[in-house]
């Protein structure tokens, strides 16, 4: 064989080789948004008691083969939850209540949060999943703590009603990887007596 032929093809099979290789790397780096976290786990030579890898701000080789990828959102969801008519709340002295209260919650932004979160909902972790799931918890610890106050209570002591109605839900959502950021009572007051 020609030994410039040889030299030819060579290169031309390790530039071929090069530029393959070098595609397979360009695609299987994941650029992460600044709203969202990615949760990798799997891999090669990793310990079966390691915590997947998180990735904020940043980005990180994925290969199908070798990893699984969760994406999580970190922007804040807001739930409302409104109970009137037949389903107004009612409280210590038997009176019902018309109640909406917007709650607005995310995933806390912690490497911790982060994976709770992806354990508990799965490979895409946002609003559409979230709150179909929260919602239940918002509306019990409402009604749980409604039935602690009466209705003059309820309307003088607004901030104690809101503290009361977090600190039953922090553990609840942060065993979950969530966290409330804050609540709004937009409605509150006597429930119309149906005739």
């Amino acid at each position: 064989m020609d030994p410039i032929i040889f030299i030819v093809a060579s290169v031309c099979v390790f530039g071929i080789m090069f530029l393959a290789f070098s595609t397979m790397l360009t695609r299987a780096y994941v650029k992460v948004p600044a709203y969202c976290a990615l949760v990798r786990s799997g891999g090669m030579y990793r310990r079966p008691d390691a915590p997947p890898k998180v990735v904020m701000n940043g980005g990180a080789w994925v290969f199908g083969f070798l990893h699984e990828v969760s994406w999580v959102d970190l922007r804040t969801l807001m739930v409302e939850i409104t109970c009137t008519e037949r389903e107004a709340l009612i409280t210590s002295d038997l009176q019902r209540v018309d109640i909406k209260v917007l709650f607005y919650i995310k995933v806390a932004p912690t490497t911790e949060g982060i994976v709770d979160a992806a354990r508990t909902f799965g490979k895409m972790v946002d609003a559409d999943v979230v709150k179909p799931f929260v919602t239940p918890k918002l509306h019990s610890a409402l009604r749980d703590t409604v039935a602690a106050f009466t209705l003059m209570s309820l309307h003088q002591e607004g901030e104690k009603f809101i503290q009361q109605v977090q600190m039953q839900l922090k553990s609840d959502l942060e065993d979950n990887g969530l966290m409330l950021e804050s609540m709004n009572i937009v409605r509150l007051e006597a429930a119309q007596q149906s005739e």
